[in-house]
């Protein structure tokens, strides 16, 4: 003989549920019994013999009573369940920034909030801010939870004013002082103004030495960015063609040049090379040479020595 009892009312389900949601509460089915639910406070969104699923539209703790009855007898049970709130995410406007700054990003505060943000995938933080600094226009997300998992999420997008620049620049002649160079910035919001390391505020600037210059661009929203450039030219041409020197007739001295890149001596009459840098002289009469140095440009620049003879 198989004595049975009165049927189990275990009552399966979430203990947290969040608002507005629905969920599902449930027990063992067992044949010939009939089972009756209740949930007050909540919305019954479907029920069918051993489960429930309710929906609650506002937090707080509310009971989902079950009824069970075969021919054995009948049993009872209640769950509590408590219903959070969704919390409210919020992750900041918007904002501007110029390229390589940083930014805060700060989450609206709420009792009991936990959050975490993203960049895509990547986690970067897990408190109300973060500081980012990107280099390109970036949404991020911020998710926010509380207690029973209930999790709302919100983005902010940090806008990179990505200024640019290329200084476009031509190298100084033989002159030495017609160097020019201007700037050409794109991204940012124009006009922009300039500021040459030369004190000039255009976007062109001419009569330029030879040597290294920079330009600082800003744009109308305050952004700036430094370019640099180099004006090439006549910088190491210093022709010194030595000290004059007397020596009697008959006799040699050596010429002693410097400061340039190939040498080319006139008159080439009494001397030992006309294109190296000293040659050896041997005038029967009182003579001045000239010294012409020659850069890799082309540019050439002259000295001249004296030899006297006794």
């Amino acid at each position: 003989i198989v004595v049975l009892g009165a049927p189990s009312t275990f009552i399966g389900g979430p203990q947290f549920a969040c608002e507005g949601d629905t969920n599902t509460w449930n027990t063992t089915f067992i044949n010939s019994t009939y089972y009756s639910w209740s949930a007050p406070g909540g919305i019954v969104v479907d029920t069918s013999n051993n489960f429930i699923d309710v929906s609650y539209p506002n937090a707080g703790t509310y009971s989902i009573v079950m009824n069970a009855i075969n021919q054995c007898g009948s049993s009872n049970n209640t769950f509590t369940v408590t219903v959070n709130p969704y919390p409210a995410a919020n992750a900041g406007p918007d904002t501007l920034i110029c390229s390589n700054d940083p930014v805060t990003l700060t989450a609206a505060p709420g009792p009991g909030y936990f959050y975490q943000w993203r960049n895509g995938t990547q986690v970067i933080g897990n408190n109300s801010s973060v500081v980012v600094t990107p280099t390109v226009t970036t949404t991020y997300v911020v998710q926010v939870s509380v207690a029973g998992g209930c999790l709302s999420f919100d983005t902010v997008t940090v806008f990179v004013n990505s200024l640019s620049d290329t200084l476009t620049s031509v190298d100084a002649t033989c002159l030495g002082t017609d160097g020019v160079s201007y700037a050409s910035p794109s991204g940012g919001t124009p006009p922009y103004t300039y500021l040459w390391s030369n004190g000039a505020t255009t976007m062109f600037v001419d009569s330029l030495t030879p040597g290294n210059y920079s330009c600082i661009i800003t744009e109308a929203s305050g952004c700036s960015i430094t370019a640099l450039t180099t004006i090439g030219g006549v910088t190491s041409l210093n022709p010194d063609a030595g000290i004059t020197v007397a020596i009697t007739q008959g006799q040699s001295t050596q010429l002693n040049g410097s400061g340039g890149g190939t040498y080319s001596w006139a008159p080439a009459s009494d001397l030992s090379c006309t294109k190296c840098p000293n040659p050896v002289a041997s005038p029967s009469v009182t003579t001045t040479y000239t010294m012409t140095v020659t850069d890799s440009a082309g540019c050439s620049l002259t000295d001249t020595v004296t030899v006297f003879v006794d």
